[in-house]
């Protein structure tokens, strides 16, 4: 499960290896500044198929 996606892109299941959607989405809330993302965890870049597509950190275009 990913709290964060891009539309109509997937990532790849740590499971099971399969490239997997979100089934639902919503726009992002921002609560009192709490809104930013955390850059300390890591972004499994070879799971997200944003950052395959782009060739470089999908978080750069944020």
């Amino acid at each position: 499960m990913s709290s964060n996606s891009w539309a109509n892109n997937g990532q790849i299941c740590i499971k099971c290896n399969a490239l997997v959607y979100p089934h639902k989405q919503r726009p992002l809330e921002k609560p009192d500044g709490l809104d930013v993302s955390d850059q300390s965890k890591a972004h499994p870049q070879h799971l997200c198929e944003k950052c395959k597509k782009l060739g470089f950190y999908c978080r750069e275009l944020r």
